[in-house]
This record gives C-alpha cells, structure tokens and sequence, in this order.
C-alpha cells in the first residue's frame, strides 16, 4: 500500500497509453518521461507470481469532494508464454 504524491503509470505505449488513466500526456509532447504525480492511495495484490491486481482511489488537487474522487483497478497476467493480459476498470474523472 503507497499513500502520498505519486506518479500511477499503468501501460506502455510510444504513441498513446490506453490504461494510463491517470498521468495521460499528449502524443506531440516531447518529455513523457517526467510524471508529476496524483494525490492517491494505491493497493497492490500479488495474486500469484505471473498476476497482480492494483486498485487506486485518486482525490482532486482542489478541495475535494465525492464527486472528485476518481477510483480504477488493474489486473493483469500473463497469458500462455509471451502474451501478457491486462484490463483496467474505473471511474476517472467521471468517465
């Protein structure tokens, strides 16, 4: 369990990150590497050695309400030899 300001990078991508829900950048932007990080509280469950489950509950900067609490889960593992499943489930900012 993490609590604090902290970079949440779920996903890999050069062009778009689909399950980055929470540090999104810009494709046209030239530095992806440096993530400021969200105020958050983030779960990891290791269900075996090949599967994990993250479940993160990410307050708003501003004054926060019920309403600006954003919540997702991921959880991935690992499919045959070489492929790798993830799914990513939450409500973000509403979405």
């Amino acid at each position: 369990m993490t609590v604090g300001r902290q970079p949440i990078d779920w996903g890999a991508g050069r062009l778009w990150q689909a399950h980055n829900v929470f540090g999104s950048f810009l494709p046209t932007a030239l530095d992806t590497e440096f993530k400021a990080g969200v105020d958050a509280v983030l779960v990891d469950y290791y269900v075996d050695d090949f599967s994990f489950l993250s479940i993160a509950v990410v307050g708003n900067n501003n004054d926060v309400s019920a309403s600006d609490i954003s919540v997702a889960s991921r959880y991935q593992t690992l499919v045959g030899d070489e492929t790798e499943l993830s799914l990513v489930l939450g409500d973000v900012l509403g979405n």
